[in-house]
């Protein structure tokens, strides 16, 4: 209770020495951080387990304030950056020397975490902790690949490293954004076979191209041959439909018409024969009623012209007449009835 009270009358002696403006130089209980930014308060050199966002703050009078920057910075990582080492060479897993290298690195500053970089590595942390572990971490990778590899692998190298720098830096408090390989190079000596590799490599692409240009070429003329194969079959194909329609279709014709001219046939002779029939058929109907006609209209003509030529020269008594002597005109029925059976025998005959 006694601290608590002795703390706050020192503060009211402060507040007043600050109205009026009596304070010592460097004294003051406010303090103001920079945006993008974190203080770390020291109290008589020792750093407090806490840190003060950007903005306005109070103070203990004979606290100090670091700022720290927590905004994404960059860095650059080459050969011969860390002169305390003996060799900044990284060396390939085929023994080839990468004696030129340059890598840029993005990371940010965790503003929760930023007292504790404070403490460990003070505001100098990017040399002390991010420049010996990147030399590191580069030789490692570089170590993993073949020279060769190195070159179609230049866009995952800066991934491997990202990664294992991170796995260090990041519980320390350091996140690491992003890392770019700007520039490597090979020995000279190494150069001049990777040149000599690279002219082989394209006169090989080149041929492998021309190859397969001839190859797309007579490929193209074989689908060419076999699509006017098939063209000319189709068209030959849709000919030969085309002739059979035509000949089934004369060949149906010809039927039709032979068809036809046998039923006009068959009818022509079948209306003869009808018509010879009816003739026939008529002409006994004809001879019928001749026949008829001659049997049941005999004059007295005819009558007489018969019973003259059956007469046998007798005379025929009158026996119902009134006069005297003999009546032969009077004797007509009697001779039609005489003469008649004789003319029915004759057309039977």
């Amino acid at each position: 209770m006694r601290n608590s009270y002795i703390v706050a009358i020192v503060f009211a002696i402060i507040f007043v020495l600050l109205l009026m403006g009596i304070l010592p130089p460097g004294v003051s209980i406010m303090t103001s951080v920079p945006a993008g930014h974190t203080g770390i308060l020291t109290t008589y050199g020792k750093v407090e387990n806490t840190y003060l966002p950007s903005g306005l703050h109070f103070k203990k009078p004979w606290q100090k304030i670091v700022v720290m920057d927590n905004r994404i910075q960059t860095m650059r990582i080459a050969s011969g950056t860390n002169k305390s080492t003996t060799s900044d060479t990284a060396e390939t897993k085929d023994q080839q020397l990468v004696p030129v290298f340059e890598f840029e690195i993005q990371y940010q500053l965790n503003a929760q975490k930023s007292y504790e970089v404070y403490r460990n590595y003070g505001t100098d942390y990017e040399k002390t902790l991010l420049t010996s572990n990147a030399l590191q971490f580069i030789k490692e990778v570089f170590a993993g690949y073949n020279a060769d590899q190195i070159v179609t692998n230049k866009s995952q190298i800066p991934d491997e490293i990202r990664a294992k720098l991170s796995e260090v830096t990041e519980p320390m408090g350091i996140n690491i954004i992003r890392v770019n390989m700007v520039t490597y190079d090979f020995s000279t000596e190494y150069t001049q076979i990777l040149e000599q590799r690279a002219l082989l490599s394209a006169q090989l692409q080149n041929n492998r191209l021309e190859q397969q240009n001839k190859t797309i070429a007579a490929q193209t003329e074989y689908e060419v041959a076999v699509k006017a194969a098939e063209k000319d079959a189709e068209t030959k194909r849709i000919q030969s439909e085309n002739e059979n329609q035509i000949a089934i279709a004369r060949a149906e014709a010809k039927a039709q018409k032979d068809k036809i001219d046998a039923e006009n046939s068959a009818y022509v002779t079948r209306t003869q024969a009808e018509a010879e029939k009816e003739a026939r058929i008529a002409k006994a109907d004809a001879e019928r009623a001749e026949l008829e006609a001659k049997s049941a209209g005999l004059n007295d003509y005819v009558i007489q012209q018969q019973w003259i030529e059956k007469w046998d020269g007798k005379l025929i008594p009158n026996f119902g007449g009134t006069g005297n002597g003999i009546n032969f005109t009077d004797w007509t029925n009697i001779i039609k009835d005489y003469v008649k059976p004789a003319a029915d025998d004759s057309a039977q005959d």
